[in-house]
């Protein structure tokens, strides 16, 4: 699969020409949710955002590596929340999928 860097620059490539782009962010994993948002803009029409929906198949990896609460509902409600907060300030379009 390619790199973030690389999967940036693509879209921001054919976003600069007039093509209409996408991000899909999904499922929501541990990180900066504002990062994010800062290095989608200006390279997307709409950001789709959604929750981990096969949380047993990754439960044993976040215990052992210390990121339980990234499988709880609060962590998935938080970090849509701080999204939608930087989203609308930066006036980006986006759609919530849970």
């Amino acid at each position: 699969a390619s790199s973030v860097k690389e999967r940036l620059n693509a879209l921001e490539k054919i976003h600069s020409k007039g093509i209409r782009t996408f991000a899909f962010v999904g499922p929501l994993l541990p990180g900066n949710p504002e990062k994010l948002v800062s290095l989608l803009e200006g390279k997307t029409d709409k950001i789709y955002i959604d929750k981990m929906n096969y949380l047993y198949t990754i439960r044993r990896f976040y215990h052992q590596q210390g990121l339980e609460e990234a499988t709880t509902d609060k962590f998935f409600l938080e970090h849509k929340e701080r999204l939608i907060n930087e989203l609308k300030k930066r006036k980006m379009k986006f759609e919530v999928l849970f």
